[in-house]
């Protein structure tokens, strides 16, 4: 009886979690498109405050917009001060996705 009590237990937490499947799944789709929008988002606004202080001009690459890694803004930019700050950081500029950091 007991051995039979215990079955039917896994049984049923197996077809639960079958179920629930896809609602986990969805979320996590959900929450990656979040976070895809906000980064898309954030990226967006720095290119604009580049070309805002460099006459209107975009920059060439993204490493031109931190000083993180590789990225050197007073070589893109003439005459833009070492303690000037950045237009992004150095995780949506890098080469690096999220995942990899």
């Amino acid at each position: 009886m007991k051995l039979r009590d215990v079955f039917l237990a896994v049984v049923l937490l197996m077809i639960a979690s079958i179920a629930l499947y896809p609602s986990f799944v969805r979320a996590r789709v959900s929450a990656n498109n979040s976070q895809a929008i906000g980064d898309t988002r954030a990226i967006v606004s720095g290119l604009v405050t580049y070309a805002s202080v460099n006459c209107g001009f975009y920059p060439s690459q993204l490493s031109c917009t931190t000083w993180e890694g590789d990225g050197d803004i007073a070589a893109c930019i003439p005459n833009y001060p070492s303690s000037a700050p950045q237009f992004l950081g150095g995780e949506l500029a890098g080469s690096k996705h999220r995942s990899q950091i």
